[in-house]
């Protein structure tokens, strides 16, 4: 939801044939990696703000697995060449935000979005060109930013921050004019008969390998830097000594980004001998249906401004283990929607992990509630009444 002035009492921006409805958003995806995180949240934004009247248009570094992924979902797609800024030799940085910005003229851009902070410093310059207006996704903390850096971030009209620590520890002072807190919200699928969760389950296990019966945790996350496989690895030494499970990892790990840290965390788990109960599926379209067979969803991580893939546990009424860190404390309420770990406290992930194997009326408990915040809160209804509002704000 956004914070800003808007009262959810007021009429959603869903009239197509009103003649202020009809504008279109610039995305801007900076990344060279795989689909992850960010380039998930995009899709949502724009599929969001498509059902209430609003065009979007894909611009992204060259990137083909991303082009694709979008194009695939019936977007506009163009590429573009990134150019870090530069005071020292500023021509090619110059070149190339001024074609950027013809590109935003030719498609009638109105407003550019960029999906990170790293995008704005690619195409700040771009959107001034332009004459177009511009904000900026802040997706994780960035409270540590070079006067050199925010000078590039100088033309951006407005900061979407994904949770309030995200705004809070923002390193640019930011007036409230100029930034919102926009949380996302998901569809709330039906609620799982227990009988067709077995069968998730147990299909899970033998696409898998993983043998019947066995407890599964889940944790969909990219093999990256920065999440905190370590801590999950020497949390799950510690599991299973006591306890018949498995870890499924569903996320992308074949990319050069992604490798060196899944190489990493192969070396470890070899070390600690728990190789065998470590899964790792690569990027699935359907790791939703894969949560929903978990019994147990987790996430260990060094900074999240607010994942989406614990709102997606929490909807499937999934019992969510996670870091307490950034943004994740403003979903998942310790003792009441979830259970949290302080930050590479292996032994206490540990603890939790194995209350919520061995206790099943509280993973019950805690899975239910969870689904309940989903629904009350972070609501797809409420997501794109919001985006219309925000852009609505801006444009």
């Amino acid at each position: 939801m956004t914070e800003n002035n808007t009262s959810q009492g007021e009429a959603r921006f869903t009239d197509r044939s009103a003649p202020n409805a009809p504008f279109s958003v610039g995305h801007i995806l900076p990344f060279r990696g795989g689909v992850g995180g960010t380039e998930l949240a995009t899709l949502r934004l724009a599929e969001a703000a498509k059902r209430v009247g609003i065009r979007s248009v894909i611009f992204s570094v060259v990137n083909p697995t991303v082009a694709g992924f979008f194009r695939s979902h019936g977007f506009r797609v163009l590429e573009f060449e990134e150019e870090q800024p530069s005071y020292r030799h500023p021509s090619k940085y110059w070149r190339t935000s001024r074609e950027l910005a013809k590109q935003f003229r030719r498609e009638g851009v109105d407003l550019v979005h960029c999906a990170d902070v790293l995008g704005a410093h690619y195409t700040s310059l771009a959107a001034l060109l332009g004459r177009k207006k511009l904000i900026c996704h802040v997706r994780n903390r960035h409270d540590r930013i070079s006067r050199r850096d925010l000078t590039f971030l100088a033309p951006v009209d407005g900061f979407v921050f994904v949770s309030r620590h995200t705004r809070e520890t923002f390193s640019r002072r930011t007036a409230s004019r100029k930034a919102t807190v926009l949380y996302d919200g998901i569809d709330l699928p039906e609620e799982i008969r227990e009988t067709e969760r077995h069968d998730l389950a147990e299909r899970m296990r033998r696409e898998f390998g993983i043998p019947p019966g066995r407890r599964v945790i889940g944790m969909v996350a990219r093999v990256a830097p920065q999440k905190d496989y370590v801590t999950l690895c020497r949390a799950a030494q510690l599991v299973v000594k006591t306890h018949d499970v498995s870890f499924l990892i569903v996320g992308d790990y074949e990319g050069p980004v992604y490798r060196e840290t899944y190489e990493q965390t192969r070396r470890l788990l070899d070390e600690l001998k728990i190789s065998d109960r470590f899964v790792f599926s690569g990027f699935r379209r359907d790791a939703r249906l894969l949560v929903a067979g978990v019994d147990v969803s987790v996430l260990s991580t060094h900074y999240e401004g607010f994942p989406l893939v614990l709102l997606e546990s929490m909807a499937d009424a999934r019992p969510v283990a996670a870091t307490a860190v950034d943004g994740i404390p403003e979903i998942v309420l310790h003792e009441e929607t979830g259970l949290l770990h302080p930050h590479e406290d292996h032994e206490r992930l540990a603890a939790n992990l194995k209350r919520l194997l061995d206790d099943g009326e509280l993973a019950n408990r805690l899975g239910a509630a969870g689904r309940d915040l989903v629904r009350s809160r972070f609501s797809q209804e409420q997501f794109e009444h919001n985006v219309a509002e925000m852009y609505k704000r801006w444009v």
